[in-house]
């Protein structure tokens, strides 16, 4: 990943967090402020995913590029194989984690599942771009050049999100360094966040502002949970963070976000920030992690389900515990609790087993 100012990170999250934006200018916002540190030329895709629906993805957003980018990546990619993803094929790659090439997804796929290669192979004897052709020995001319991207996907435990794929001209000859696994799966957790409460503010019973802080730490208002001493505490020193990660000169984007955590003890989001007679204030909403109502997931806890759902989607136990605001030895412990439950002998066994239930067969 290249190098970019400290504030790269934090104004894509800024961007999610307009919750107030409509659908299409938050999209847009998102993949626009995710563009200035991933377009490498050929434009950045930005699409809503729902795996609960028939049309699991959704007509995507393009952020630069040109026209015959757009074209060849719709003729190359979307139409014969992000559209028509089946539910193996998506199981897998939700599997595969939040950062990923997609040159590496494909052979990862082809290697483990045989409707993968045969798609692959299909799309390569007939010149679909290099990329597939790699998987037959036959070659056709004439077709579009669909080469590689980098892709995001920030899915929340209920199975929404969006997947931002950053296209390159070249294939990668490497995965996702260290710092790009990192920074990437926090913005992640983000935007899952924010697409959470974005769907709650717009519904029925929205949440309240549980609490009103000022950048010092002052508590303008408090309600419910938030009145008591413990969570004061915890939301002040949250609020503290989150402007220093967002006013000051950071050493680097990575420090920004360890400051500006996803969700604040295991409860809170904290944004909108606003003036009010020349002062600002950060709002506390709840933004607990809803996991689908599914009956796989009865026999385990709240927090269980939450852990459980996430590992589904691909996240590591130091992922869950920023994108829930708990301690890494909180996660493990649940983990190890849901693996009791659900009989798996490994997290690898309980997160392979809750992606089986959480994508189900298209018979099912």
């Amino acid at each position: 990943m290249a190098s970019v100012s400290w504030r790269g990170a934090v104004d894509v999250v800024e961007a999610a967090y307009a919750v107030d934006r409509d659908d299409d200018a938050w999209l847009r916002g998102v993949a626009e402020s995710a563009s200035r540190m991933l377009d490498a030329g050929p434009g950045v895709h930005a699409l809503r995913v729902d795996l609960a629906r028939h049309d699991m993805v959704h007509d995507p957003l393009l952020v630069g590029g040109s026209r015959a980018w757009q074209k060849a990546w719709r003729q190359n990619w979307w139409e014969p194989f992000l559209s028509s993803f089946d539910r193996e094929q998506l199981r897998f790659a939700l599997g595969f984690g939040t950062v990923s090439y997609s040159s590496h997804l494909w052979e990862a796929g082809a290697r483990n599942i045989s409707t993968y290669r045969e798609l692959f192979e299909r799309l390569g004897s007939s010149g679909w771009g290099h990329a597939f052709s790699r998987f037959t020995d036959k070659r056709a001319d004439g077709k579009l050049f669909y080469p590689e991207s980098l892709n995001i996907l920030a899915l929340d435990a209920s199975q929404r999100g969006l997947a931002i794929l950053a296209n390159r001209e070249e294939l990668a000859s490497s995965p996702p360094d260290a710092a790009t696994l990192e920074t990437w799966t926090r913005v992640a957790g983000h935007i899952a966040a924010a697409v959470r409460l974005r769907a709650r503010l717009a519904g029925p019973g929205a949440p309240a502002a549980e609490a009103i802080v000022s950048p010092s730490g002052k508590v303008e208002h408090a309600e419910g949970d938030a009145r008591s001493r413990v969570a004061l505490a915890a939301l002040r020193d949250a609020v503290r963070q989150v402007d220093r990660a967002r006013t000051e000169r950071v050493r680097d984007q990575r420090e920004a976000l360890s400051l500006w955590q996803a969700l604040h003890a295991g409860r809170w989001s904290l944004m909108d920030v606003f003036e009010r007679d020349g002062r600002r204030y950060y709002v506390a909403r709840e933004n607990r992690p809803a996991p689908p109502a599914q009956a796989h997931l009865s026999r385990f806890t709240e927090r269980e389900r939450q852990v459980v759902s996430l590992l589904a989607l691909g996240r590591a136990n130091k992922a869950i515990a920023y994108e829930l605001g708990l301690s890494m030895s909180t996660v493990a412990t649940l983990v190890r609790r849901a693996m009791r439950r659900s009989g798996a002998e490994s997290s690898a066994q309980l997160a392979a087993w809750a992606r089986a239930q959480l994508v189900p067969s298209r018979a099912s």
